[in-house]
């Protein structure tokens, strides 16, 4: 091996004859590298002939140039072509995350996919330090380079391990090691970018929280820019989760110095404060919303699950573990043996050990304090592991076991009463067999899951899952299946008295019906029925078109059937020819006569 590194070689020039070190702009071909861009329909309707066509092309002759060009002249031109970090920039932050997923022409597609494995190439080849014999790089030389090219700045580096994590997690890993095994500078440098992050999340969540505020964002309002803004907001978080979280992961299976930087600033607390104000307040946002339809709902909701499945793995995968969990298990299991290692070694990762486990108990304390963040988190980890792992690595003295203990009651109970909810709001009910399933041969047919309700009672009830069902049904039957409307209702605390309470107003009805007539509403009422021979309806029973002869019916009293006796005798009575004659009724009892006199009735005792 030659004892001088490319960076310390020189080599005489063709062109003036003057001696430059291998590494050097002289060497460089002045050329732009084309900017990447998505093709657009203009594109696609050309076709080959399209401008996109021919910058693309021209692309990737300038990268697979690039990959085959010589150690030396590789080198030289990454750190003196300009336009070189900002083409390939351009591509890692433009480039669709799934390319196999993406809908487009097989031609555009096919150039797509040769950059990205051309891309993948460069970053590669310029992770290695050692090509031949004679052509290398002496490792500081190698961590200068990098750190100085801004291809391998951090903000580009999640971009590649966002592009390229979830397909060849082992080259990027392999690249990471290149750049993080011994580079402090990229791990104070991660720990300013996470920084950085965090303060962006903190300035959507600023945003969101105006929502409620603005008109277009109102529960009643159907704009549609409302919606798209709503959608594109998720989108960039779940996006900024993703891309955090695999760059964190695949750093810390190369060095944990990362995590530990992230941990010191104060990042978990952050993040879980932004879950619980920033995701779970779009949740609520989506939810309140009566102008959106149930599958635009569901659409987002499941959008925003998945932003924020991605950023409690940032939170677990990329900093917990890394960090602290497998710090504890590295420390406690692989531990020296007291009877022959140095004393002071012994010490020092007993104490080590020691601070971890408290670190991991004072970060679950602080999940505490955001309650739907812990919930979320438990649900997808196993808290009750890191206690095991704490109580079986720690010595007696070292933690407090009570405090343990309540941390994990915490959890239970917060988990339990998040899945009491669930199953309050979200019942699973199965639909009856149809007519033909039990008129056919096959009696023990399993019957099929399916929703009983229809489609406005779940609408309703996913925007207010605390009200009574049978208050949803109610609303549904007087606003006519309107599910707007019956939220609006219910939001507005403006149900009718009937509707919300049909008891009450039912009890206050018949104390009306049951006051006293006074004689002559009474006598018409019951003469009027006597004649017409209509029968008088009672509420609960059902009219059958006919007289209904049942043994309820309610006998007249003694007193009524007088009265209308007496009204029969009246109608004949002719008020000119028998002005001021008596009509005299006995009584049955033989002690009290009726006497009408043609104004008024009297009684007379015998």
């Amino acid at each position: 091996m030659s004892a001088k590194s490319v960076a310390e070689l020189s080599r005489q020039s063709k062109v003036d004859g003057k001696e430059y070190r291998l590494l050097d702009s002289h060497w460089v071909t002045k050329k732009q590298y084309p900017l990447f861009r998505m093709p657009n329909e203009q594109d696609y309707s050309i076709g080959k002939n399209s401008q996109w066509f021919m910058d693309m092309s021209l692309l990737v002759s300038y990268y697979s140039a690039l990959v085959t060009s010589p150690f030396d002249m590789f080198w030289s031109e990454l750190l003196y072509q300009a336009s070189l970090p900002l083409s390939m920039k351009s591509f890692l932050q433009l480039c669709p995350r799934d390319i196999k997923s993406t809908s487009i022409p097989n031609d555009f597609l096919s150039i797509i996919k040769q950059i990205y494995a051309l891309v993948l190439l460069i970053h590669v080849r310029a992770s290695r330090a050692h090509e031949s014999d004679d052509m290398f790089l002496r490792p500081f030389e190698h961590r200068q380079f990098l750190h100085k090219n801004l291809i391998f700045d951090v903000p580009g580096l999640i971009d590649f391990a966002a592009l390229y994590g979830h397909d060849s997690p082992d080259l990027v890993s392999d690249i990471f090691k290149s750049v993080f095994e011994n580079g402090s500078e990229y791990i104070k440098d991660s720990g300013n970018i996470m920084e950085s992050a965090v303060a962006a999340l903190e300035m959507v969540g600023k945003r969101v929280g105006e929502w409620q505020f603005e008109t277009n964002h109102q529960p009643v309002s159907s704009d549609t820019d409302a919606f798209n803004t709503v959608e594109k907001t998720i989108e960039y978080l779940a996006d900024a989760g993703k891309a955090l979280g695999v760059f964190l992961a695949l750093v810390g299976q190369v060095n944990s110095s990362v995590a530990e930087t992230c941990l010191q600033l104060n990042i978990v607390p952050k993040l879980a404060n932004f879950y619980n104000t920033t995701i779970i307040g779009i949740r609520r946002h989506i939810l309140r919303n009566i102008t959106w339809t149930h599958d635009q709902k569901s659409d987002l909701m499941s959008k925003l699950a998945t932003a924020a499945a991605a950023f409690l793995k940032l939170v677990r995968v990329g900093i917990i573990e890394p960090a602290l969990v497998h710090k504890i298990m590295q420390l406690a299991f692989d531990a020296p043996d007291p009877h022959r290692a140095d004393a002071s070694a012994v010490s020092s990762k007993a104490e080590s050990l020691k601070k971890a486990s408290h670190l991991l108990l004072a970060l679950m304390m602080e999940m505490l304090n955001c309650s739907e963040f812990a919930i979320a988190y438990a649900s997808l980890y196993h808290v009750d592991d890191d206690i095991i792992l704490l109580r079986e690595t720690s010595k007696s003295g070292d933690l407090d076991k009570q405090q343990l203990d309540y941390i994990q009651q915490c959890f239970s109970q917060l988990t339990a009463e998040s899945v009491g909810r669930r199953e309050q709001a979200v019942k699973v009910e199965v639909a009856p067999p149809s007519v033909s399933a039990l008129l056919g041969d096959d009696a023990d047919a399993e019957p099929q899951p399916g929703p009983s309700r229809p489609r406005e009672f779940l609408d309703v009830k996913e925007v207010c899952p605390e009200t009574n069902d049978d208050l949803i049904v109610r609303c549904l039957d007087y606003y006519k299946n309107d599910s707007a409307a019956v939220i609006s209702a219910l939001l507005d605390d403006n149900v009718p008295p009937e509707v919300m309470d049909p008891d009450a107003v039912k009890h206050t009805a018949s104390v009306k019906e049951n006051l006293p007539l006074d004689a002559f509403t009474r006598t018409m009422d019951l003469a009027s029925a006597a004649a017409s021979g209509v029968e008088q309806l009672r509420p609960g029973q059902l009219w059958q078109g006919k007289r209904n002869a049942d043994a309820e019916t309610q006998p007249l009293s003694k007193d009524d059937r007088d009265r209308i006796t007496q009204l029969a005798v009246s109608v004949w009575d002719d008020d000119d020819e028998h002005s001021g004659d008596f009509f005299v009724q006995p009584n049955t009892n033989g002690l009290v006569e009726t006497i009408y006199d043609g104004k008024e009735w009297f009684t007379t005792q015998e």
